[in-house]
């Protein structure tokens, strides 16, 4: 998987897609973007332009990471265009540093993300710490409740 970080990015990220495509690489891209630019009136409309600028690529190879934390803002909104460019595009959603900070089971039911990513702060000390351990036990416990996929963030070397 591949991260790009910044909405205007979009675009490029489709066009690599593209590309990747014609040689018969197959990817899934992921990038972050801020709740306040899926709130953004345009925001489902450029997406929609972007995909059809870009019509041979699948849209379950893009991915938008949202911090858990910054879609607290408007709960209802963010869930509702999640929703759509879940169902009407097919695009992934992730949901970014989860646990680090105000996790819930509402942000779980509601938020409908195609994958949890767990926050490296609990995966970077899992061997010394039993409760990272436990913690990261509970949240694919729940990921799985919720047919989520998990990443684990930071992991960085073999055990």
């Amino acid at each position: 998987m591949i991260y790009i970080r910044n909405v205007g990015f979009i675009n490029q990220a489709l066009e690599q897609l593209q590309d990747w495509n014609k040689q018969g690489i197959e990817l899934e891209v992921s990038v972050n973007i801020a709740s306040h630019h899926l709130r953004s009136g345009p925001f489902f409309l450029q997406l929609s332009e972007a995909f059809a600028a870009h019509s041979t690529v699948n849209a379950h190879s893009l991915q938008l990471e949202v911090l858990e934390s910054s879609a607290l803002g408007d709960l209802d909104a963010i869930s509702k265009i999640i929703k759509t460019v879940q169902h009407k595009l097919g695009v992934n959603v992730a949901l970014d540093d989860f646990g680090s900070r105000y996790s819930s089971l509402t942000h779980l039911r509601n938020l409908s993300a195609n994958t949890l990513k767990i926050d490296q702060s609990f995966v970077r000390d899992i061997l010394e710490a039993p409760s990272d351990y436990a913690m990261i036990e509970g949240v694919i416990g729940l990921a799985n409740a919720f047919n989520s996929k998990v990443i684990a963030e930071g992991v960085e070397s073999h055990v």
